[in-house]
């Protein structure tokens, strides 16, 4: 039977397959996240080392693109409409944010100590670093709002 002649598939058959594109879609944008990361290593290091050649790296990104398209061309065929965004990046971005400001907040002197004790020298070193660290990320929040521009 030819797939274009195929009877279509079951409303279940069809919800299973839409979670399952979106499921590899999150997969994929993970595979480019560590391709990125290994690329542009974080001073806090992203875990993984540089080791791929650009050839590779540009293997990557066409295998990719070829993926989604296929996955595109499945839910075209299948008849399944792909589900508008339901999150703005900017707003996941935003939010992403604020966590990261809780995170830091964590790494005040006043925090540390529940590792154990600090000197005055090292509390006033972390406090220092603690408050940098945040005004740069509120300073980047500031900007996506709008009310700061860079």
């Amino acid at each position: 039977m030819e797939a274009a002649s195929a009877a279509p598939l079951s409303e279940s058959q069809r919800r299973h397959l839409l979670i399952s594109l979106q499921n590899l879609e999150r997969l994929l944008a993970e595979i480019e996240l560590i391709g990125r990361a290994a690329q542009n290593p974080a001073p806090a290091s992203s875990g993984y080392r540089p080791d791929m050649t650009e050839a590779q790296w540009a293997a990557l990104e066409a295998g990719l693109a070829r993926i989604r398209a296929r996955i595109v061309r499945i839910l075209e065929h299948q008849r399944i409409a792909r589900p508008p965004a339901e999150t703005g990046a900017l707003h996941a971005i935003r939010t992403s944010l604020v966590c990261a400001e809780v995170a830091v907040e964590e790494l005040s002197a006043e925090a540390m100590r529940g590792y154990g004790e600090l000197s005055p020298a090292q509390a006033r070193a972390l406090e220092l670093e603690n408050r940098q660290l945040l005004a740069a990320i509120r300073e980047l929040l500031e900007q996506l709002r709008g009310r700061n521009p860079a």
